[in-house]
């Protein structure tokens, strides 16, 4: 793996296998496609979004964020980082099932869940459902946008409710551990793993 400017990315304690899985995910769903790892400073916003700027610079036409926080007001105010021309963003909607976390609650990226993902016996498709796990729900600082203009919600006893936030995911790939994808991390001598998450789910659907 390389960082950009063509140099070895450094050791961050415990980061590489995270790169490995986006940068492996990505390259299994598009093989042909120039990926580019930027690594940030830190892992504070400002760095994380700073990170999402290099990447657009750099050329990117898909930005894959497998990495989520909590929301907290003023949110809004960063979705700009989201907003380049030409360029699609894609965020982990998070593993703690029915939770909301940001940059996925920005109306201006794909908000990427997980599906518990079987294969046939000829290893085709088999069957898929939503997993539990994977992160979702309504913004509690994002309003609904216009594309999802058309989403209903119920309460207990059944009755519609007005929808008025943000509501994710949008999409979804195999995230569930269970039915999880193989993974080869380089780094520390991790060797061969089975992983699963919305942090494998993010980099397959920017793939």
């Amino acid at each position: 793996m390389y960082a950009s400017g063509n140099q070895p990315p450094r050791d961050t304690g415990g980061w590489e296998f995270e790169e490995a899985l986006d940068i492996e995910m990505a390259h299994a769903m598009a093989p042909g496609a120039k990926i580019i790892l930027v690594e940030a400073d830190t892992n504070d916003w400002a760095s994380m979004l700073a990170a999402v700027d290099k990447a657009v610079a750099l050329g990117a036409k898909q930005v894959s964020m497998s990495w989520i926080g909590s929301e907290f007001s003023g949110e809004k105010a960063f979705d700009t980082h989201f907003s380049a021309r030409g360029v699609t963003f894609f965020a982990a909607s998070g593993d703690l099932g029915g939770t909301v976390g940001y940059p996925s609650a920005s109306p201006a990226v794909f908000s990427c869940g997980g599906t518990n993902l079987t294969l046939d016996s000829n290893g085709g498709y088999g069957s898929e459902f939503a997993w539990a796990g994977a992160g979702g729900g309504p913004s509690t600082q994002e309003t609904l946008p216009g594309f999802q203009w058309l989403l209903k919600a119920y309460d207990g006893s059944g009755k519609q409710v007005p929808v008025m936030s943000r509501s994710t995911p949008d999409i979804s790939a195999v995230g569930d551990p269970i039915t999880g994808v193989s993974l080869y991390n380089s780094f520390g001598g991790g060797g061969w793993t089975n992983v699963g998450g919305t942090s494998v789910a993010t980099p397959i659907l920017a793939g």
